[in-house]
């Protein structure tokens, strides 16, 4: 007769409650660490969207006082090369002032360029398509809060949080290294012929239940022995 085996086996490994504590006490830690991560993102955030803001408004006065620049070389180049045509002053006089013109009208267009890149970049940490005011700066100055170290600046509390997790990892360690409890159950199935010689034509279980310490093996506090019984 064919003889057919079936076993199952269900073992559960309990440590002690310290271990759990400390598990639920890494999780806690690493929740808030989540919390503080998107908070110092937010921070980072702020803080560049300010020192955006501000640099385009820098950019913006510097840009108005280039063109005024601008405009008063313009009209010196126009009275002095009448001088020139009238044999008052001389062709270098003339070049020199027109180099002059021509660097004010280089650097002009170099801040508005630079200008430019920072409101395309302001609008896309804002989200929007709007030009930053004067007459916000009231609004933003309030962001400048967050540029200054505190003692609950987003980076402190994010170090002090990876001190708390690794503390609790160690902590962790130390006490997976003392005895557990290991509850088992063993159920086996047998029809047919079976070992022992004897015929079983219906299906018979043997239940076994088991239990045990388990002792962790130093250095590696993850393996373990279990010795069991019956």
């Amino acid at each position: 007769f064919p003889s057919h085996d079936r076993g199952l086996r269900i073992n559960q490994v309990f440590r002690l409650p310290g271990v759990y504590k400390t598990q639920r006490t890494i999780a806690q830690i690493r929740l808030e660490g989540a919390k503080i991560e998107n908070e110092r993102t937010l921070a980072s955030l702020t803080c560049d969207l300010v020192k955006t803001y501000y640099q385009f408004l820098v950019l913006n006065r510097k840009i108005k006082l280039l063109q005024y620049n601008d405009s008063l070389l313009t009209g010196t180049v126009k009275i002095l090369k009448i001088h020139h045509l009238k044999g008052q002053i001389s062709t270098s006089d003339l070049n020199q002032i027109l180099l002059i013109q021509g660097e004010s009208s280089i650097n002009l267009q170099s801040v508005t360029q630079e200008s430019a890149k920072t409101l395309g970049w302001f609008q896309f940490l804002t989200g929007s398509t709007s030009t930053p005011k004067i007459s916000d700066s009231i609004i933003w100055t309030e962001g400048l809060n967050n540029l200054r170290p505190t003692p609950v600046n987003p980076d402190l509390k994010w170090l002090a949080n990876q001190s708390n997790e690794a503390m609790a990892t160690s902590h962790l360690s130390r006490q997976s290294r003392f005895p557990g409890w290991s509850l088992g159950l063993r159920n086996m199935s047998i029809q047919g012929m079976a070992p022992d010689g004897n015929l079983y034509p219906l299906s018979r279980r043997f239940n076994a239940l088991q239990m045990g310490l388990v002792f962790p093996l130093w250095g590696k506090s993850l393996r373990g022995v279990i010795v069991t019984g019956k």
